[in-house]
This record gives C-alpha cells, sequence and structure tokens, in this order.
C-alpha cells in the first residue's frame, strides 16, 4: 500500500528528533587591568565632590570607572555627570571618600601602627564603619573587605577595648544589616559584661538602650552562652563559667 505524501510527512516529523537549541559560546571574563594599565591607557579625567565642604578630586575616568559600576554608570551611561566629567557625593564623608582614593590608587598602606587612645578608639574606628557603607553604596566588595580587615587591626591595638553607644548606633542603623560588624559589637559588649571585675552598669545600661535590635542581639547572645557548660566555654575571662583569678601576691624574698 503506498503511503501518501501527508501521511509521509506525519511519519517523518514523528520520527526525525528535534535538534536542541543552540547555546550560545561561552566568552572568558574581561581580564582586569591593573591601575597602572588603566592610566596608561588613553582616558580623560573626571572630578568628584563630596560632602557639604565640597572637597573635590580629580581622578582617573578608566581608573574609577574600572573598579565600580556605581561610576560606570555615572559617568558612561549617559546621565548629566557624563558629559560635565563631574559627580556630587553631598551625603558622603571626605574622609571615608579619601580612604577609597587610597585603596583605589593603592595598594594602600596600613593606616594602624601603633595603639589608640582607649578613650578615644570608637571616633578612629567610625571611619572604618563609614567606609563599609561607602562600599556597599557603590558595589565594590573589595574595598569593604580592606576596611575590615584594617578595623581589625586598629581594635586589635587598642588595650581593653570595649564599644561605645555611638558605635552601635551608627553601625545598627548605618551598616548593611549582614554587616560582620553587628556581630563584633555584640561580642565584644558581652566579654566585657561577662568579665570578672566588671561594675560599670551605668555604660550597660546605656550600651542596652542605644539600639533595641542590639540589646536583642545581646540578649540572645548572651542567653545561649549561659546555656554552655562549663567546659564548653573558651573565653579566658567568664564570670559564668570559671573560676575568680587568683590576684597575685608580691612580697620580699629574704636573702635577695
Amino acid at each position: 500500500m503506498a503511503v501518501s505524501p501527508r501521511r509521509r510527512d506525519i511519519v517523518m516529523t514523528a520520527t526525525t528528533p528535534k535538534k536542541s537549541p543552540t547555546k550560545p559560546p561561552i566568552r572568558p571574563a574581561p581580564a582586569l587591568k591593573t591601575v597602572g594599565q588603566l592610566i596608561r591607557s588613553k582616558g580623560e579625567m573626571v572630578k568628584v565632590y563630596v560632602g557639604a565642604s565640597r572637597t573635590c578630586w580629580d581622578l582617573h575616568e578608566n581608573v574609577i570607572c574600572g573598579k565600580s559600576e556605581f561610576f560606570e554608570k555615572g559617568f558612561r551611561g549617559g546621565f548629566a555627570e557624563g558629559f560635565s566629567k563631574t559627580m556630587h557625593l553631598e551625603e558622603d564623608d571626605p574622609a571615608v571618600f579619601e580612604l577609597f582614593v587610597d585603596w583605589l590608587y593603592g595598594p594602600p598602606p596600613s593606616f594602624c601602627t601603633k595603639a589608640h587612645d582607649k578613650k578615644e578608639s570608637w571616633r578612629h574606628l567610625l571611619r572604618w564603619y563609614g567606609l563599609e557603607v561607602f562600599a556597599d553604596k557603590i558595589g565594590v566588595e573589595g574595598l569593604a573587605g580592606w576596611g575590615r580587615s584594617e578595623y581589625e587591626e586598629c581594635v586589635s591595638l587598642i588595650t581593653h577595648y570595649r564599644p561605645q553607644a555611638e558605635e552601635v548606633v551608627f553601625v545598627y542603623e548605618m551598616c548593611p544589616e549582614t554587616s560582620m560588624f553587628r556581630n563584633h559589637l555584640v561580642e565584644k559588649a558581652m566579654n566585657a559584661y561577662l568579665g570578672w571585675g566588671f561594675e560599670d552598669f551605668e555604660y550597660w545600661g546605656e550600651m542596652m538602650a542605644c539600639n533595641a535590635s542590639f540589646a536583642e542581639d545581646v540578649g540572645r547572645k548572651l542567653k545561649r552562652h549561659m546555656e554552655l557548660k562549663d567546659g564548653e566555654c573558651f573565653k579566658p575571662q567568664c564570670s559564668a563559667h570559671k573560676d575568680k583569678p587568683e590576684q597575685k601576691k608580691f612580697g620580699l624574698i629574704s636573702g635577695r
């Protein structure tokens, strides 16, 4: 029996395997250029005015746009800044932006090379909190990571550091909710409270009253710590799990 042309078309359609759609070729990510390469390549200079003081920086367009999509869109995205080659960041801190410029043309030197005054340490640390806010704004994780490293170095040089309410307010109200500074402030405040000899309850009351979310985080973490067994606590000093350290007695030794 002969197969009609219509029947043959149906059979061919049913039995012929369908071709999978052609996938677009995978293109390798463009190689990141060094600052030296970006400066050497042909490009313009741009002006960035920061803060109410309108502090001005003249920067290489290739460098700042090559490191940040925020500035790439601003200077090369068809906005007014792209034609004037000028940008105004009135709400940002010139001191923080200067840290960004140091990092931009880095590697920057370490800013913490000596011990800080404990009473004023929190003022020194505010710029690193501010840098994380700025890094989040312009979408540069590498800048935030560098700031966190410098912050840790600063804290390590502060004798008997304990956070202040001003730090908590800034971090909890300005920094991203995922900021590691939150956990760090909670941990340091709890360590101060659990230490033998802690009697500054005026300080503790101020800390717990400065931000509700911070107080909640401290309370939650403190409760979990109090539920640990003695052998599970690894804090050097902890009035909840460890005996009070004996004070060393010094006396005259005969014959010396």
